[in-house]
């Protein structure tokens, strides 16, 4: 087992925003491939490093498909493995109306939940893989316009970790990353704030990209990143 190559990263919500961010940020990583799932393609540079693969994960089928895909590329390679479940939507709503759980649930747990389960099992022969949970601060302010969206997001961070604490006697890191507001398409109609003050997109799959490359023995169950003065 060659625990010091990383023979594939799997990106969810690949297209744009963060998601972009990371494919650039990693397809230069020789012999490593890049797979992007989303809708459409992250349009980049042609490169051979990344398999696209057009999936709408909220479709359990197109999943499936796409996992099966997956867990042959996984079966190919001797090295270890990284899954980011980034994927997800936001839309305020209240509690007291009509909430929108079960699109954020569609959205923002259940692509992550089958996502992984299904590659469990190939990961767990691939010691030191890695598994990021794309997660919100919101998580640690909790706002009642955002009802669904967190309870969404919560349950994906109970999720995280209990796969903590299961996968780690495996020398499996999972990773939960509490993220700020960033500068993405999310915010492109929000009026009254400085956007130069969001954080970048490059920035988080900067942070993501170094822990990757941490020491075997280095483990970092939480990541927070917020803007300065925002």
């Amino acid at each position: 087992m060659q625990t010091d190559i990383i023979s594939g990263i799997i990106i969810t919500g690949a297209s744009k925003g963060l998601g972009k961010a990371l494919v650039e940020a990693f397809v230069e990583i020789e012999n490593c491939k890049i797979i992007a799932l989303s809708r459409t393609s992250p349009n980049i540079e042609t490169n051979a490093n990344v398999l696209f693969l057009p999936t709408d994960l909220t479709d359990a089928l197109h999943l499936q498909s796409a996992i099966q895909r997956i867990q042959l590329e996984i079966n190919a390679s001797a090295g270890r493995w990284v899954i980011i479940n980034n994927f997800g939507t936001y839309a305020p709503d209240s509690l007291l109306q009509t909430p929108f759980l079960d699109t954020h649930l569609q959205h923002n747990f259940y692509p992550a939940y089958q996502l992984t389960q299904a590659l469990l099992p190939f990961i767990l022969q691939k010691p030191y893989s890695q598994i990021f949970n794309i997660l919100s601060i919101a998580l640690k302010d909790i706002q009642a316009d955002r009802a669904s969206y967190t309870l969404s997001k919560s349950i994906l961070e109970t999720y995280g970790k209990l796969l903590q604490k299961q996968l780690e006697p495996h020398s499996i890191k999972v990773t939960n990353v509490y993220l700020g507001p960033t500068n993405t398409h999310s915010w492109e109609n929000v009026t009254g704030i400085d956007k130069n003050k969001l954080l970048c997109a490059k920035e988080v799959a900067k942070v993501i990209k170094n822990c990757i490359y941490l020491g075997h023995s280095t483990y970092i169950p939480d990541i927070t990143i917020v803007p300065l003065n925002f």
